[in-house]
C-alpha cells in the first residue's frame, strides 16, 4: 500500500508540473482513470511478487525437508517436477484464454441480430 501511495503522489506531482497545453490534449477523466489503473497495477504486482516468493520458498523448503528425510523418494519427486511445470504452463494458458473470452465464444444463439458498435 505504501508503494501505491508513493506512486500516486509522484504521478500527481508530475501532472502538476505539466504545461497548460498538456491538459488541452488530455481529458481530465482519462488522466484520473490512468492514475487509478496504474496504481492498482502496481499494488497487484506487489501482491503477485509476494505470492511468487512465498511459493518458491515453500517449494525449495519442501525439497530440503524431503532430501533430509528420504533422499530416494526425493529423487523420484525431482524427476516428476518437469511434468508439474508442463501441466502448470498448460493450465495457465487455458486460464488466460478463458479470461479473455478466447474459449467461451458467444452466449447468445441469435446470430441474425445486428451487433451495434457504440463508436458509430
Amino acid at each position: 500500500a505504501k508503494i501505491s501511495v508513493a506512486a500516486r503522489k509522484a504521478y500527481f506531482t508530475s501532472l502538476l508540473k505539466q504545461e497548460i497545453g498538456y491538459y488541452d490534449e488530455k481529458n481530465s477523466g482519462s488522466l484520473n482513470t490512468a492514475l487509478i489503473s496504474d496504481c492498482l497495477n502496481i499494488a497487484g504486482m506487489g501482491t503477485a511478487i509476494g505470492l511468487m516468493l512465498q511459493h518458491f520458498v515453500t517449494f525449495v523448503g519442501g525439497f530440503v525437508l524431503a532430501f533430509y528425510y528420504s533422499w530416494r523418494l526425493s529423487l523420484i519427486l525431482l524427476a516428476v517436477v518437469p511434468l508439474f511445470v508442463v501441466v502448470g504452463i498448460i493450465s495457465a494458458s487455458f486460464e488466460k484464454q478463458g479470461v479473455g473470452g478466447g474459449v467461451r465464444g458467444d452466449d447468445d444463439d441469435d446470430n441474425d441480430k445486428k451487433k451495434v458498435d457504440p463508436v458509430e
